[in-house]
Order: C-alpha cells, then structure tokens, then sequence
C-alpha cells in the first residue's frame, strides 16, 4: 500500500504542478476559457428560464444565471487562484505537507472539474477544457478521461491522508507552503502583466501565419478486398487483378499511410472599412508591418452614447499615457516607410469615437474578437509581421522603444527624421 500511496502522491502531485505551471504561464487564456463555460452554462440557464422548460423552480434558475453572470466577471481574478490553488496543492502533496487539508481539497476540486467535463463532454457545451492551456489540447472525453483517472488515485490519498505525513519538520511545512505560494503568486502576476514566458499558440513568434493556415490532406493507400468465388476466402490485392473468374470485387479498403494536418489558424481575417477581407495582401506584404491589436476599446476607457451609438470616448489614465508614447511610435514608423495600424474588434462607431479622442491618424481594421484575444493577451498589444511571419510581440507594459527596436531590426535608422 506504501507503494501505492507514493505512486499517487508523485502523480497526482506532478501533475498539478504541470498543470498548474502550464495554465499559470497563461493565466489569461485560462480565463478566457472559464467564461467560455460561464458563458455556455448562464445561456442555457435563462433559455430554460425563458421557456419555462425546467423541472428547477424559476428562483433557483434565476440564482444560476446570476451566479454564472458573476463568475464570468470575475474569471481572471477566479484564474489566478486556481492556478496557485493547484500548484500549491502538488506541491505540498509530494512533500506530505498538511496532507488531510490538501487531500480534502484536491477531491473538491477534482469532483468539480470532472462534472465540469462530463457536462461539457455529454452536452457538446465547449470543444476544448484548457486543462493544460494552448500546450496540450484535449477534447471534452479527453478530459473527462483524464478526470476519471486522476479522481481514481486522488481517492487513495484522501482515504489514507492521515497515514502519510511530511518530510519535514512543523517549521519545514511552514515554509514549503509559504514558498510554494509565494513562487506561484509572483509568477502569475508576472506573466499578467507582461506576455506569456512560452507561448504555444499558432501566433507565436517566429511562426509563419500563412503555413499556419495551410491544410494538409492525409495520404491513402487503397487496397482492393476481393473474394474467391470458389472458397468464399477475402484477400487484399495492392493491385485489382484480372483473374475475374477467381476473384470477384468486394470492398475498397484505404489504409492512411501518413495522416493529414489540419489549419492551427482558420478564423482569422483582417477587414477594411468597406468590408473586404484584406488578409492575404497583410500576410504577404514584403515590408513591416505593425498592428495595434485592440481586442475591445471598451476595455481602455467609457464611452459616450446617444442611444446605441457612440459620440464620445473618455480614456483611462492608463490609456491617454500609453497612447502618447503609441502615437510617437506610429508616426516614426511610418517615417521609416513601414505600415502601422490598428486591429479591434469593437464597432465603427466606437472606432471613430476612439481616433478622434486618442488622436489615432493610423487606420483601424477590424477582426473577430476571439481571434484577437488569442493572438495577444494584452489589450492593447502590438505585434510585427513581415511576410506574414510573427517578428514581434509586445505587452503594452513592454512597449517597444523605436530606436531600440531598429537596432534589433538591423535597420538603419536616422533619429533626426
């Protein structure tokens, strides 16, 4: 049973810390993901509200959707917890620390997280768990699977939590769990406020968009399944063969001898003010090109309205300082002959609302707000292309000077343009 127990432990141990590390690297894509499921489970709480189609008495779904409506306000906040929660948690339970409180925990989480894609699985609620973020991509029985497995050994350490005990002292305890929390908090809110420190998503640097996009078609191999009209036997022949009296045609059997790929990015576009896709001419632009990726200009500050219509735009005090060092950075840009533009998602109103006010004379193109929040995860970012290939990516944080920038460019730069 020892054996048993320190097989679990190391498991379900180091695999809350992958995980944990995986989503912590990321905390802002796991929040994206979290309000995805909110999004899915308070929609079809007020749907069967609405349609008075629920066995669940109104008030109890009225209390659901307003539950779901605040977790999903607060995901990012809910994200970074969990992320240090689950770390923490691998941590102390390789080392044995507080092993009845950490072993209570994991079973809540995991029962949760396991109806969570059971539901998701049964009810086709989200096609991806983001249980190990962009890294490792599973399915909803995927992951449902892997939640069954991890219960499974999460069960024997909290049905033997009171025979396994620390490797240290009350003082060693102590300070495994104040250092694990202390390392996985400041590194979260590092990676918060900065870009993730690995970034696997298909906009990465370095990556070539248009190869992103590409679909590769598996190859087949067709073998003919004929039967002996004689002895009844199948055989497969590579080639169809003559003898017609021996062998009459059966099936047709395609073996995959090397599996297609599918597009990692096939939702993206780039279009003008007229609406047309300027995507292709963007990708395979020769020259540089930067994007001012502003996934909701809501997010930078309150707009005026007459009605639904924007007619007015206030910037936070965050934004009106960013915005004086972007527009500098704008206009030397295209000094040097390069293009710089902005990419959001929000309206044309709230477009023209926002130039007016940020004094933004670079154009804006829109795009989907999905997309964009995937490409970047800072609002606003700047990201650089060249052939479609990703040269740079920016946290408004870590806005880029110019000069240094033609320097790690290689790009000879006359500053007194």
């Amino acid at each position: 049973m020892k054996i048993l127990i320190w097989i679990s432990r190391i498991f379900v141990g180091g695999l809350f810390i992958f995980s944990g590390l995986i989503k912590a690297n990321d905390s802002v894509g796991f929040s994206y993901k979290l309000q995805e499921y909110f999004e899915v489970f308070a929609s079809k709480a007020q749907f069967k509200l609405d349609m008075h189609s629920s066995w669940l008495p109104d008030w109890l779904l009225e209390l659901f959707v307003w539950k779901f409506h605040l977790l999903h306000d607060i995901a990012l906040p809910l994200a970074m917890f969990i992320v240090v929660f689950e770390i923490v948690l691998g941590v102390c339970t390789i080392t044995g620390t507080k092993m009845k409180w950490v072993a209570t925990s994991m079973l809540v989480m995991i029962v949760f997280f396991t109806f969570l894609t059971f539901v998701s699985w049964q009810f086709k609620i989200v096609t991806g768990c983001g249980c190990f973020g962009d890294a490792i991509k599973l399915t909803p029985f995927e992951s449902f699977i892997k939640d069954l497995i991890l219960l499974v050994f999460i069960l024997v350490l909290f049905f033997y939590r009171k025979s396994i005990f620390s490797l240290f002292d009350i003082g060693g305890d102590r300070m495994t769990f104040g250092i694990s929390l202390l390392c996985s908090t400041l590194f979260v809110i590092y990676t918060y406020k900065h870009l993730p420190f690995i970034d696997f998503r298909a906009y990465a640097v370095g990556n070539d968009l248009k190869k992103e996009m590409i679909r590769v078609d598996p190859i087949y191999e067709n073998w003919y399944v004929m039967k002996n009209v004689k002895t009844g036997e199948e055989k497969k022949f590579k080639d169809y063969p003559m003898d017609a009296d021996t062998w009459k045609y059966s099936s047709l059997d395609q073996v995959v001898i090397k599996p297609g790929i599918e597009p990692k990015i096939t939702d993206f576009v780039i279009y003008d003010e007229e609406g047309t896709d300027v995507l292709q001419t963007v990708l395979n632009d020769s020259g540089y090109t930067f994007f001012l990726v502003m996934h909701d200009l809501s997010e930078l500050g309150e707009f005026e309205k007459e009605g639904k219509v924007a007619i007015g735009f206030t910037p936070d005090s965050d934004t009106k300082d960013d915005f004086i060092q972007i527009n500098e950075f704008a206009k030397l840009a295209e000094k040097e002959g390069m293009k710089f533009s902005g990419l959001t998602a929000s309206g044309v109103d709230l477009i023209g609302s926002f130039r007016h006010q940020m004094q933004a004379a670079y154009p804006f193109y829109g795009s989907d707000g999905v997309v964009l929040k995937t490409i970047i995860r800072s609002n606003p970012g700047l990201i650089l292309l060249k052939n479609g290939v990703v040269l740079g990516q920016w946290h408004i944080n870590d806005f880029p000077d110019f000069e240094d920038l033609m320097e790690k460019l290689n790009i000879n730069y006359a500053k007194e343009l």
